[in-house]
């Protein structure tokens, strides 16, 4: 048995090596380039511009410089859902998020070529930070000129004051000053590019969401010597064609003499990958990526609305009846969300209909994978078709997220940019189905072993699946993740003490929390340590309770509240969770009083089975050993994750899109039927 164990454990290695590699062929991308903004910089914000937008007849200025350049879309999100005008200029300003001028800042008091924000000290003591471009302006002796009030939010310094100001185009010099903001509309573009310097680096920016009540991905599009043709990037984002506003703050730093972008900056210089485009293939590229998210938000609550009336229809019918043909629809229920991820190796959001053929391509991917589980003579077991849903949905999301995350950004439960979200690693919508997909497969492999008395081969399985995802989701250069490696590597340990049939005692128990906290502090600490521009997820969160920027902790406490009361259903997800945790318990303890029908809720799934299982038990085809404790592993995980993630109680919600489907399939049998 420890043979053919290593013979297999060896060959799921090796094919997973051959999938990285043929990933990678197919992802790679050019190494990025610095933009060199050896001049000065013009920056022109064009409020609520998105490349959906762009075209030769209604914005024929910009049109004619698009081959040329680099382009891509850009997170204009400040604090709230949607960034106003005022708020996406004094982030610009600030170099992070700010909300302190609201949608209606008032006007500057103009003195000859000067203005001063009356306003400015009460800004500042909501936050300190805003002004950031304008002092590091003057502390390296240059100057930055603003073209219009908006501008004036962004080029102030820490007093308030602008000490070059233009109230229009027809007065602005552009000649003056290292760094010249603008507020202007795309038909002014020719009058702005006929009045710049030769060495001048040109930015065009939709900078917010301008009239529009909905967030998305604004344009923006870089122009100078400086400046290869490709896709912008930064390494705050780590995608290209996907940069943010903070991004232009530590850019136009730079230029104004800062080696490094301090602290509070959340952005990194911009950089271009080197890629062939002209005007058409430009526009057509970025505008995919911002109708996708765009689309991805309108179908989201409809699509999983349907999804959960579907899944209580085929409950009732698993109560009524437990009629077989339900295992194969519950199933592809369970692989409808990493469907959804697949749906991303099409460029659906080119296509007509694009909303529509996002949810043909999800239903479509998760049929494909139910056809490969029920395929063959493993389906005789009720567990094949699981380990089959969870190999695909952790291996999906582990090629992905080793690869750039491509298939996360534009997916419905992935990673959300266009509201200031993760752009890179594993967000939380992801993490909960693939630390669920893994626990479930390595509960269900361990226990087959654990059936035929091979536990310690069982706990190896356990593991080693589980130290394989934490190390896909702590890495750096891949998930970049603090808070997901924690819960998941706790939920492993458990199981894996379980698997030996040992007890969970205190002592145990604390030593796997201590030991998962230890690893997530080392490799936080290693992090924090390497240079700001090179930091992960995991780093900034580190270097920020070092320096106390930002008050990170209490951020994701204040995110988990306000979501807990966002919606009326929202509440619940926790007492959900606490009746599964209930339900769980009371199956592991048959002498105990307890609510008759949560009892009878946990027999029909199976979770009243025995723990021990002998050794000349043969594993029949009804029979899913080790489910309690998977169980087990599968609750800690999302307890825990939804306590220490920022916005993480909709963690359980999505571990139950997997989790509640093969719950109602164990219902399908009698769990004390062995074959």
């Amino acid at each position: 048995m420890v043979r053919r164990w290593v013979i297999a454990v060896v060959s799921i290695a090796a094919l997973f090596a051959v999938a990285y590699g043929m990933t990678g062929l197919v992802t790679a991308q050019p190494d990025p380039k610095p933009v060199a903004t050896s001049g000065s910089v013009v920056l022109v914000a064009v409020p609520g511009l998105a490349w959906t937008d762009v075209s030769a007849t209604r914005t024929p200025d910009l049109w004619q410089v698009l081959d040329y350049g680099a382009t891509a879309n850009q997170v204009v999100h400040t604090v709230g859902s949607t960034a106003c005008t005022p708020s996406a200029w004094l982030t610009l300003g600030a170099g992070h998020g700010v909300d302190a001028a609201g949608c209606a800042a008032p006007a500057p008091v103009v003195s000859g070529g000067t203005a001063t924000w009356p306003s400015w000290a009460q800004w500042r003591s909501a936050d300190s930070g805003i002004g950031l471009l304008g002092a590091t302006a003057t502390r390296h002796g240059r100057c930055i000129e603003a073209v219009g009030p908006d501008a004036a939010l962004a080029a102030a310094d820490s007093t308030g004051r602008v000490s070059h100001y233009a109230a229009s185009l027809a007065t602005a010099s552009f000649t003056t000053c290292a760094v010249t903001l603008v507020t202007a509309s795309a038909t002014e573009l020719n009058t702005i590019v006929g009045k710049l310097p030769a060495t001048a680096t040109l930015i065009v920016t939709g900078l917010s969401d301008g009239s529009s009540d909905d967030a998305g991905l604004r344009l923006a599009y870089a122009l100078g010597t400086g400046v290869p043709a490709g896709v912008l990037r930064s390494a705050s984002t780590k995608q290209p064609a996907l940069i943010q506003t903070a991004d232009l703050t530590a850019t136009m730093l730079q230029t104004l003499g800062a080696s490094s972008p301090p602290a509070g900056v959340h952005g990194s210089p911009l950089q271009v990958v080197p890629t062939p485009q002209n005007a058409v293939t430009a526009t057509a590229n970025n505008a995919a990526l911002a109708r996708a998210v765009s689309v991805n938000h309108a179908v989201l609550v409809w699509f999983w609305l349907a999804w959960a009336v579907l899944f209580v229809g085929l409950l009732a019918m698993v109560v009524r009846s437990r009629p077989r043909w339900t295992r194969p629809a519950l199933a592809f229920l369970a692989a409808v969300p990493i469907g959804t991820f697949l749906a991303g190796l099409l460029p659906w959001s080119r296509w007509p209909a694009p909303a529509l053929w996002l949810v043909v391509l999800s239903l479509l991917w998760a049929g494909v994978i139910v056809a490969i589980a029920y395929a063959g003579p493993w389906r005789r077991w009720i567990g094949s078709p699981w380990v089959t849903v969870g190999a695909v949905s952790s291996a999906v999301l582990a090629l992905d997220v080793m690869h750039g995350s491509s298939l996360q950004l534009p997916a419905m439960l992935g990673l959300q940019p266009e509201y200031g979200g993760r752009y890179y690693g594993m967000g939380n919508a992801g993490y909960a189905i693939f630390a669920t997909a893994v626990l479930l497969l390595a509960g269900l492999l361990g226990g087959r072993l654990i059936a035929v008395d091979e536990r310690r081969l069982g706990a190896w399985t356990i593991g080693l699946l589980c130290g394989a995802a934490v190390l896909v989701l702590a890495a750096p250069m891949w998930g970049a993740d603090f808070g997901g490696p924690p819960p998941l590597l706790i939920a492993g340990g458990i199981m894996v003490v379980l698997s030996l049939g040992r007890s969970l005692s205190w002592r145990r128990l604390a030593l796997i929390v201590g030991v998962a906290v230890l690893l997530a502090v080392i490799a936080g600490v290693i992090d924090a340590l390497r240079p700001a521009s090179s930091r992960s997820y995991l780093g900034r969160f580190f270097a920020g309770l070092f320096d106390g920027s930002g008050g990170i902790v209490g951020e994701k406490l204040g995110a988990n509240l306000r979501l807990l009361v966002a919606t009326p259903v929202s509440p619940l997800i926790p007492l959900a969770l606490i009746f599964c945790g209930y339900v769980v318990w009371l199956a592991g303890r048959p002498n105990q009083p307890g609510w008759s029908w949560a009892r009878r809720l946990g027999d029909a799934v199976g979770l009243s089975e025995p723990l021990e299982v002998a050794a000349d038990t043969r594993v029949g085809a009804e029979e899913v050993p080790f489910l309690r404790e998977t169980a087990i592993g599968v609750l800690v995980m999302c307890a825990i994750a939804m306590c220490i993630n920022d916005s993480g109680v909709g963690i359980p919600a999505i571990a139950a899109l997997i989790a509640f489907p093969f719950a109602a399939v164990l219902a399908t049998r009698d769990p004390l039927t062995t074959a």
